[in-house]
This record gives C-alpha cells, structure tokens and sequence, in this order.
C-alpha cells in the first residue's frame, strides 16, 4: 500500500511563539507542601489560537484535501521570521528591503520555537511528532517586515535507494 504524497505550506501570522518551560506547583493555596509535584501549563490560550489561525489557513487555502498525515515518515520545514526591532538603523533596513537576510540570534531560542510548533500541529497535521524524520530544510530565525511562522510539510517514501 503506497501512501499518497502530500505537500503542502502553512503561513501563520504574528510573532512566532516560544515553548515555555513547564511550571510546578510545591505548596497549595495555605502553603501547606503537596503530596505529589503538580505539574502544568501555562499556555493553554496561545495553544488554541495557533491551532485555530492554521485551521483557517488550512481550509482557506486547501479546501478538499486531506491534510493529516496519517503513518509514515514525514520532512518539516520552520522558518521563523521575527519582527525587526524600533532601533534599527536605516542602512540594515534598506538591506532588509533588498533581500538580504538578517540572522536573529537573540531570544527566544530556536528549539522552543520548534517545541511549540510541533506540539501544537500534532493531530492536527499528523498523527504524532514522532513522525518528523528530516527537518528540510534547515529551519531558521531570521528578521522581516512581518512576523510569521512558516511551515512546510510533505510526507516522504517510506525508503529511498541512494546507491
């Protein structure tokens, strides 16, 4: 059974959003100590927005295909852009408009970015993130005009012979 190949980009609109670091709960409201560590999340609200702004995008832009990957290995492409600072100087902005590209190297980091999009498009896009076999192409933050996540996904043959 051949699984059919998809290929498809999702642009999702503002700052992109970092994965944060999950907080835990020792003492309860009186102070008292807890029997066990409560562990939870803080970003239950950025979790359901994203997930709606690339549901929208999804049906806006590919209305009657099936867009969730199932089984088998699957590429993922990130490109984060950030947003170009209020203190830049002219010159660094007209390279900007030229096309030249401008690393981001501040925080936040590029694997919380990547957590964060990964753990919101799972069962979403496909079935599991454990899936992602080849991150194609490099993902990267750079600076831009418009602050975006851009995400690529295709599925991949199962093997490929390189012999």
């Amino acid at each position: 059974m051949s699984i059919p190949l998809i290929n498809y980009t999702i642009i999702v609109d503002g700052d992109p959003i970092p994965k944060a670091r999950h907080r835990t709960q020792h003492k309860d409201r009186d102070g008292n100590a807890l029997d066990f560590v409560r562990s939870y999340s803080t970003q239950g609200d950025q979790v359901k927005a994203y997930r709606k702004s690339v549901l929208a995008y999804l049906t806006r832009n590919y209305p009657t295909k099936l867009l969730r990957i199932e089984s088998g290995p699957i590429s993922m492409g990130l490109t984060f852009i950030m947003p170009v600072r209020k203190n830049w100087p002219q010159y660094k902005l007209t390279h900007l408009k030229q096309g030249m590209i401008f690393y981001h190297f501040k925080k936040p980091d590029l694997d919380n970015l990547i957590k964060f999009t990964k753990d919101v498009l799972e069962g979403l896009c496909y079935k599991n993130d454990s899936q992602i076999s080849v991150m194609d192409p490099v993902p990267m933050k750079i600076y831009g005009f418009e602050a975006r996540t851009i995400i690529q996904i295709r599925t991949l043959p199962e093997f490929e012979n390189y012999m």
